[in-house]
């Protein structure tokens, strides 16, 4: 991703190295970021607070405690959580009543999408339940992770989560259609 100098370089805090480090891993931080945020503002606010926080603890990076890649990860998962956080009353978030069940099985057409496609298929989700989806099953974290995190209930997280995988029942037989016929 980029060199042992560069990391060295961004730590004496020369702007070369910083410059270098950006234009190397911007397009990497960017699809993270967007994997979570929709609004280009969001993103752009998530962007800057990524490189913000590395640069301002790049001293803290250890390689022998895991790739600058996976570091770098990191800090735009957590910093994309924090951009959707300050944005949340734009978001409907809103928990399960006690009727709704939490699990629903997404169809077995998923499967026949390629990356591509599954990708543009989440995408389009609403922010909400992408959220959630990619917390959970991406990320690992449990509700009450999600919950601390994005400042909601645990219910909420379940809620998004669930809605999140209706709207893939949902949408993805469509999306295949549209894929498929074109």
């Amino acid at each position: 991703m980029i060199s042992e100098s560069t990391i060295d370089g961004c730590k004496r805090k020369e702007q070369v190295a910083y410059s270098e480090c950006y234009k190397k891993t911007a397009p990497y931080v960017y699809s993270i970021i967007s994997q979570y945020i929709k609004n280009k503002d969001f993103i752009k606010d998530a962007m800057q607070e990524t490189y913000a926080q590395v640069f301002l603890s790049i001293d803290k990076y250890e390689k022998s405690r895991g790739s600058f890649k996976s570091w770098l990860s990191t800090i735009a998962v957590r910093q994309s959580i924090n951009v959707l956080r300050r944005h949340m009353s734009t978001l409907d978030l809103s928990p399960l009543n006690e009727n709704q069940n939490i699990y629903q099985p997404v169809s077995d057409d998923i499967y026949s999408l390629d990356a591509d496609n599954f990708n543009e298929l989440i995408a389009d989700m609403p922010t909400g339940y992408r959220t959630s989806i990619l917390l959970f099953y991406l990320e690992g974290f449990t509700h009450k992770e999600i919950a601390s995190k994005l400042d909601i209930s645990i219910n909420t997280s379940k809620s998004q989560l669930h809605r999140g995988l209706a709207w893939l029942k949902k949408n993805v037989s469509q999306h295949l259609k549209e894929y498929t016929h074109g």
